[in-house]
């Protein structure tokens, strides 16, 4: 039975190609993926400008010297039902209207803060932790308004 040809017993040929196409897209990927994640993984640091932290206390720390009494702490305190604006030992209370801050009543306080401390760029923002956070924007606003650029928060 001289029949049709071909009746190689059903093997293949062992040179089969193969599409490495998609690995190099999956490969491709995942080098872009890595760059972008790395990147981002340095941008996490916030800059606070706040100073670094003090050297150790010299040798003869057992004599410190007296704070300074003209030193002036500068503060706002923002509660639920208003601010307190202290400088000092002074202290001047400023309650919400409407259910916001009173920028009106809280701007001519911290201008005459910039009068009275023309060199002073500190100002403490106290703040209840159960206080909305835009509260604290606005009191930021009011200070960074008036050149008040070293703005520390305290939301203890």
């Amino acid at each position: 039975m001289a029949g049709g040809g071909g009746g190689g017993g059903g093997k293949r040929s062992a040179n089969a190609e193969i599409n490495l196409v998609p690995y190099i897209d999956l490969l491709s990927t995942l080098i872009c993926f890595l760059l972008i994640t790395a990147v981002w993984q340095q941008v996490s640091v916030i800059s606070t400008n706040s100073a670094p932290t003090p050297p150790p206390p010299p040798e003869d720390a057992y004599n410190p010297t007296p704070p300074d009494p003209n030193k002036v702490e500068l503060s706002i305190k923002i509660l639920a039902n208003g601010l307190e604006v202290t400088a000092g030992k002074e202290t001047r209370s400023f309650p919400h209207v409407g259910g916001q801050i009173d920028k009106s009543a809280v701007k001519p306080a911290v201008t005459l803060w910039k009068k009275n401390y023309p060199d002073k760029k500190e100002v403490t923002i106290n703040s209840d932790p159960n206080v909305p956070y835009k509260f604290l924007i606005e009191a930021m606003d009011v200070l960074i308004e008036q050149d008040y650029t070293g703005l520390a928060i305290n939301t203890n």
